[in-house]
Order: structure tokens, then C-alpha cells, then sequence
């Protein structure tokens, strides 16, 4: 009988795509060996996301209940000691752990930024920021798993890496704007308006399948040759590699650049990216144009003028990348994983 992983994720819009994305990208490694289940808030686009690629799901209330999320888990899990709950959702994964952590089976978290007492048996922390390392440990024997050689992407990215010699002066560049799953702050719109003028850009704008501004971003756009919308690529990292340059949230997306070498600015979404983007920007992979509520289309437009006319810095970037993450924190936990249920 194959042991049961249940996935228990947050899928609000405004929390981003990135928890629920890592969950299915490490569900997919799993799935040959372990029944996988997931559990998420009530959101359409995740449902249909779990319905498309047939894996078995409940739903929570959209508006969350803790207690009901733990009386949806213990019915999933069935008390089986061979079984493991991997909770990624954010500061309610300290709750939900502390009121099952007597459960009979195995509780592992992902975070981020949002822990602050460990109650669950493992914690993957796969962030470079030291403050964020730091957790007041309840259960004394919890195994505890830091930095960026447990950050969970999709392996596609460190196949498809940016060479040096692709990093040159052109006549026309070619550049993506990426600002996560959701875009709660319409900051594609606003990168978008700032890059119009420049008409040696060929502009390939990337909308995240938890976005809703579709209608005014074709507005935008109408009969403007220079621009291609793509809705959720299959295969994001070859827009990424045909890039020369990536105008990226601070999130998922800037850790993925980094092991694809690709040039990018950078702009924080929400407060949590913060320290993010001044890790990766002190280490010379990328330049942080700070946070949202900051930054205005000057700053955006001058920066890409500047960063493009400047080669030797783009690629002092591609050299970067990958001594900041490896791209293997996929492998590395899957391997975890396997000695905890082996068990």
C-alpha cells in the first residue's frame, strides 16, 4: 500500500501562485511512488488547474477556517503513520501544525517568511535571508532544512541556462515582463506604460494564471506589433532564455532567473520580497528597483536604458546567477522525502 502525501496549500489571489506552483511541481516528482492529494482554499483557477492535471483535491472555505482546514486534514490523512501532511500556506502553517503535531503522522512546512515556533516534525526553508532562518523550536526533534539548495523549481531551468556569448549589443532586445501568478498591484501595466517610447524593445509580457487584468492590458496593447501576451506558458523558461533582459517580481521568479542567468530587474511586491531582492542584487545577479509603492515609470524605463547599453554588467549577471542557487532544491528534498517515508 503506498503512503499518502497530502499537500495542504494556500491559493488566495492575493498571496501569488508561487506556493500552490512549488506543491505541484514537487507533487509531480512524487506522484510515481505516493497517492498525492491536495487541499486548497476555494479558488477556480486552482481547481481547475488540480481537475487538469487529475489530482485528487477537497476545498477549504475561501475565507480560511483553521479548524475546519484540520478537520479536512485528519479525515484526508487518516491517521496513518506512513503518511506525511506538507503544509505551504504561509502563517497558517504554524497553526494547523501546533493542533496536529500530536497526529500520528508526519507534518513537514514549507515557508518562507512566516514561521515562528516550529511545532512540525521537518521544515524546508529553500530563501538565501538569514533572518528568516530564524525559528523558536517547540518540537525538539523537528529536522530543520535552510537555504538555497532546498528552493523548489522545476528542473527545466537550470536545462535551459543563458550563455555569455549570448549577452551582446543588438539592434532590437528582446525583453519579459513576469510579475508572478497574480499581479495583485498591476505593476505589468505599470512596466508596460514605461516601455512603450522605447521602440527597439520586442516585449513578450507574461500573465500568471491568477491574473486579472487581462481587459486592460489588451487595451494597452491593441494594434502594437512590438508586444506579445503569452497566459501561463508551459514552458516559461524558454521565454526566459530567449530573453535579454526580465523585469520580474522578487519571488519565485527572480530565484529562477538566477539559475537561467538571465539579466533582470527586479521589483518588490510585497514586503516579504524586500530582503529577497537586496540578497540577490548584493551578490551582482540582479538590479533591485525596490518596492512597488516606490517605484514610478522613470525609474523602470531608465533603468532598462541603462542596463542594456551596459554589456559588461549583464554579463557579470550571467556569471552570478548560480553561485546564489543551484537549481537543484527539487532533487534534494525529493530525497527527503523518500528517507522519511522509507522509514
Amino acid at each position: 500500500m503506498k503512503s499518502k502525501i497530502v499537500f495542504c496549500c494556500i491559493s488566495e489571489r492575493s498571496k501569488g501562485f508561487g506556493h500552490l506552483s512549488r506543491c505541484l511541481i514537487l507533487a509531480n516528482e512524487l506522484k510515481k511512488r505516493y497517492d498525492i492529494h491536495f487541499i486548497i482554499n476555494n479558488n477556480k483557477s486552482a481547481i481547475k488547474l488540480l481537475d487538469d492535471k487529475k489530482i485528487t483535491h477537497s476545498i477549504i472555505p475561501e475565507h480560511i477556517s483553521i479548524k475546519r482546514t484540520c478537520r479536512e486534514i485528519n479525515q484526508t490523512m487518516k491517521s496513518e503513520s506512513n503518511n506525511l501532511l506538507i503544509l505551504d500556506f504561509r502563517e497558517y502553517a504554524e497553526r494547523i501544525s501546533r493542533i496536529l503535531r500530536n497526529e500520528n503522522y508526519k507534518i513537514m512546512i514549507i515557508d518562507d517568511a512566516w514561521i515562528q515556533y516550529l511545532y512540525a516534525n521537518f521544515l524546508i526553508n529553500g530563501t538565501p535571508v538569514k533572518q528568516y532562518h530564524n525559528y523558536k523550536i517547540v518540537n525538539n526533534s523537528a529536522k530543520i532544512f535552510l537555504g538555497t539548495k532546498y528552493f523548489i523549481m522545476s528542473e527545466e531551468f537550470l536545462k535551459h541556462k543563458k550563455r555569455v556569448s549570448e549577452i551582446r549589443e543588438k539592434k532590437q532586445y528582446r525583453i519579459v515582463i513576469s510579475i508572478g501568478g497574480s499581479d495583485t498591484h498591476n505593476l505589468t501595466l505599470l512596466i508596460l506604460k514605461s516601455l512603450l517610447d522605447l521602440d527597439y524593445l520586442q516585449i513578450i509580457v507574461i500573465v500568471g494564471p491568477f491574473s486579472h487584468n487581462q481587459t486592460k492590458l489588451e487595451k494597452l496593447i491593441k494594434n502594437n506589433k512590438h508586444i506579445i501576451v503569452l497566459r501561463s506558458p508551459k514552458s516559461i523558461w524558454k521565454e526566459f532564455n530567449k530573453a535579454d533582459l526580465v523585469i520580474s517580481s522578487a519571488g519565485s521568479t527572480l530565484f529562477e532567473l538566477a539559475v537561467q542567468r538571465v539579466p533582470t530587474l527586479c521589483i518588490s511586491d510585497s514586503k516579504h520580497q524586500i530582503p529577497y531582492a537586496r540578497v540577490f542584487s548584493s551578490q551582482g545577479f540582479s538590479i533591485n528597483l525596490g518596492y512597488y509603492h516606490n517605484v514610478n515609470s522613470r525609474t523602470i524605463s531608465n533603468s532598462v536604458v541603462r542596463i542594456l547599453n551596459d554589456v559588461r554588467k549583464r554579463r557579470r549577471m550571467v556569471l552570478t546567477g548560480n553561485k546564489i542557487i543551484d537549481g537543484r532544491g527539487l532533487s534534494n528534498i525529493v530525497v527527503i522525502i523518500d528517507k522519511i517515508l522509507s522509514r
